[in-house]
């Protein structure tokens, strides 16, 4: 049964894997080095925290939040300002994974 289970969860990994354009090669690049328990689960998580934070500063840097927050339309002005808020909360909670 667990056989069973292990090849169908391989075909289902392969399967999202192709379907979005990756290949079995490119997912071990997020997995750590084998370990016991959940020590490589946690490693792996630290792992992608990192790699959204990344993402997170590209897209600050891309974007000009001081001239949106600068603008005379007071929504567009209001929408730039907790644009940037939520950024930071959620780089903050990421940091402290």
């Amino acid at each position: 049964m667990q056989v069973a289970l292990n090849r169908w969860n391989g075909q289902i990994r392969r399967t999202v894997l192709k379907n979005r354009g990756l290949h079995n090669s490119s997912i071990h690049a997020f997995i750590p080095a084998a370990r016991k328990g959940g020590e490589a689960v946690e490693e792996l998580i630290r792992e992608i925290a990192q790699r959204v934070i990344l993402s997170l500063d590209e897209m600050e840097e891309a974007t000009d939040f001081d001239t949106l927050t600068n603008l005379t339309d007071p929504q567009l002005r209001e929408e730039a300002l907790l644009l940037q808020e939520e950024i930071s909360k959620l780089r903050s909670c990421l940091q402290n994974i």
